[in-house]
């Protein structure tokens, strides 16, 4: 098998007794989209800096196709990167912007100019490689960046918060862009990011940071449906997360039995925790049924009734906050707008839960 496009093994970074980075291990295969997703200041970009060579780690190693490349400059680690506000150069014309890197490297006039023209192809803007970057909307400098950092035909590419700066619409556009490009390439890529939209829609894999660690990597659906602690279950996606003890297992569902305030719940986990220990059950809003009339008793399900406390409409869903009997406020999801159906506050109804829905974690510390 060949060698991962990246591998990062205990990769630390440290400004003085600022732990930014506290000993990360991450692999990235070949055509990999990989996102490292996470809040402000939890060492995304540091770590992104410190594999395209513009910051040193502190400890640990960085591997590009199983070469050691730690203390190599970035110009020699071969990686194209994208930058959130471009960095494009205001004097030079697109084209030179994108030629840039190749000049660098003593490429010749006439393959420079090839590989240009097929640069700019490849990103939709070969009629624009003589307009200067101010005369180009937020979405065309994003891909003379772009072309930019594929001229130089890279190990890989390296994204940070390339979004962040262009508004919704075309924020969605060049999400769906850069991913149908990524994927056309095959090209091993690090993406970094604040938004787990973007993660979720983008990624292969996602790599979710708190404060300099790694707490979860997985899949997009594997972070949001089984997400294994609470910071991933309340920063990816809408959640509410219920109190509780555990009574044990749930006949053969295979589903765990919870006595929360609300009553008894039951959720999944992929390893029973022991009765009498406290738990936590991670709710999301859409995987809820509701009624105005008590459904007929189900294994492995869980029926209470509360009443609608508010109803925002958001376009295509209506989110909801119900109040349960017991007191306890969940989240809930329909397609009903305002004032119609369920979508009412002080409509009385029946919430279920199915087990399989709700993931069990340990209780918060």
């Amino acid at each position: 098998m060949s060698d991962p496009a990246l591998r990062l093994a205990g990769l630390e970074r440290r400004y003085g007794a600022h732990l930014a980075v506290a000993g990360i291990d991450l692999e990235v295969a070949q055509g990999e989209f990989v996102t490292l997703l996470g809040p402000s200041g939890c060492g995304k970009t540091t770590t992104l800096n410190m594999i395209a060579g513009f910051v040193l780690p502190t400890a640990g190693s960085i591997l590009l196709g199983g070469q050691h490349v730690e203390n190599l400059p970035p110009f020699k680690r071969n990686l194209g990167v994208v930058f959130q506000d471009y960095a494009l150069f205001p004097h030079m014309t697109v084209a030179e912007n994108v030629a840039f890197g190749l000049t660098t490297r003593g490429i010749g006039k006439a393959e420079t100019a090839t590989r240009v023209k097929d640069a700019l192809d490849l990103v939709q803007l070969s009629a624009l490689g003589g307009r200067r970057p101010q005369q180009l909307s937020g979405g065309q400098r994003q891909r003379v960046a772009i072309a930019r950092a594929l001229v130089i035909r890279p190990k890989m590419l390296l994204l940070d918060e390339p979004l962040s700066n262009l508004d919704l619409k075309l924020r969605e556009e060049m999400r769906n862009e850069i991913s149908v490009l990524q994927r056309r390439l095959g090209i091993a890529t690090v993406f970094v990011t604040h938004d787990q939209g973007e993660a979720l829609a983008m990624s292969d894999r996602i790599a979710v940071m708190r404060a300099g660690r790694i707490e979860q990597c997985g899949t997009p659906s594997d972070i949001y449906l089984r997400p294994a602690t609470h910071f991933v279950a309340q920063f990816i996606g809408s959640a509410t997360l219920l109190q509780g003890t555990v009574r044990g297992p749930e006949g053969a569902t295979g589903l765990v039995a919870v006595e929360t305030p609300a009553g008894m719940i039951f959720g999944s986990a992929d390893r029973h925790p022991a009765p009498g220990s406290a738990a936590t059950l991670v709710v999301r809003p859409e995987r809820l049924r509701l009624s105005t009339t008590a459904p007929l008793p189900e294994a492995g399900v869980a029926t209470l009734a509360g009443t609608v406390e508010s109803a925002i409409y958001v376009g295509a869903r209506t989110q909801l906050l119900v109040r349960l009997a017991a007191g306890e406020a969940i989240g809930a999801e329909i397609m009903d707008p305002p004032g119609t159906g369920l979508a009412r506050p002080g409509i009385p109804l029946f919430v279920s839960l199915p087990g399989h829905e709700c993931r069990l974690l340990p209780a918060l510390p």
